[in-house]
């Protein structure tokens, strides 16, 4: 359990790194999503003679992770895994005790900062994720090393273990968070009464609705009234030019059941898996007096409220 945790050689101190946030995010952005943190190591001057130092910066385990390699954020018993690396091409991930070294040439005037930067990458949350901040702690065991020693030395921080010799440790404690936005996205296949002659009889058609939400996330899907004008929820119009083809459109396979966008009355609820759901529509234009032959259509707003 482990932060990254900075050398302390004498007055040399490190500043506490500021907070890995991957800020609020939908599902849909959260995998791969990256941030950074930062912080400095320092040394003021007049405490050795100018020459290399070398920093060493570990980042073991944290308070909800199961390893190094298995970094994970938690909200009860969910988690979103993610990892923390020394390099902005992610590709090199810290470790305890770490290898990511750093030579800095001291001088006694000034003193020495060394800039640790901390890049943090999700890699996977899985669908079953529900809505909320997700974090881990990081308070101890990570660690940073500072040595006085060059690298043509012996006794050097390069090898990142001990605190023996010129290797001096100390800890800063940070936090990795997320914070998982509900959402919801929507996409709307066509529906197609076909090819008819004379409107003697009904005619029906059915297509489909694919709607992802967050896991546990509660919605509800209107439909609009359509672009026919004078058209309502319950008598909607396909149009070509002036001349209407009448319709309507249903929740159920019987079509009793009208889908329109009045919440809570005539709209269809549903709570999200973090994967997409399939929802039919049912849609029926009833026998009626047949218009000028040609194509007909209609245009219509699928809302998912959540």
């Amino acid at each position: 359990m482990c932060g990254p945790c900075f050398a302390d050689k004498g007055s040399c101190y490190a500043n506490a790194p500021s907070n890995v946030s991957f800020g609020s995010l939908p599902l849909i952005s959260l995998q791969n999503a990256t941030t950074a943190g930062a912080t400095t190591q320092v040394c003021p001057g007049a405490l050795t003679p100018t020459g290399n130092w070398d920093f060493c910066s570990s980042i073991g385990v944290g308070s909800n992770s199961v390893s190094q390699t298995d970094r994970r954020m938690t909200n009860g018993s969910y988690y979103i895994s993610y990892q923390l690396y020394t390099d902005n091409a992610y590709s090199n991930p810290y470790t305890y005790l770490g290898d990511a070294i750093s030579t800095q040439l001291y001088n006694n005037t000034s003193g020495i900062t060394a800039p640790v930067n901390i890049y943090g990458k999700i890699l996977s949350s899985g669908a079953l994720v529900p809505p909320g901040t997700y974090t881990d702690s990081y308070t101890s065991g990570g660690q940073s090393a500072i040595s006085n020693q060059g690298p043509a030395m012996s006794n050097i921080a390069f090898t990142c273990t001990g605190n023996t010799d010129q290797r001096y440790w100390t800890t800063q404690p940070f936090t990795v968070s997320v914070t998982l936005s509900p959402s919801c996205s929507v996409t709307a296949s066509p529906l197609n009464f076909g090819t008819v002659g004379v409107l003697t009889s009904a005619v029906n058609a059915t297509t489909n609705l694919s709607v992802a939400c967050t896991y546990t996330t509660p919605y509800t899907v209107s439909l609009s009234a359509g672009a026919a004008s004078g058209a309502t929820t319950t008598t909607r119009a396909m149009t070509l030019g002036a001349s209407k083809v009448y319709y309507s459109l249903y929740q159920n396979a019987a079509m009793t059941q009208n889908w329109g966008n009045n919440i809570g009355v005539d709209t269809v609820a549903g709570t999200g898996t973090g994967s997409a759901q399939s929802i039919p529509v049912y849609g029926q234009a009833p026998a009626q007096t047949t218009p000028t032959i040609g194509s007909y259509s209609d245009t219509i707003l699928v809302t998912v409220n959540y």
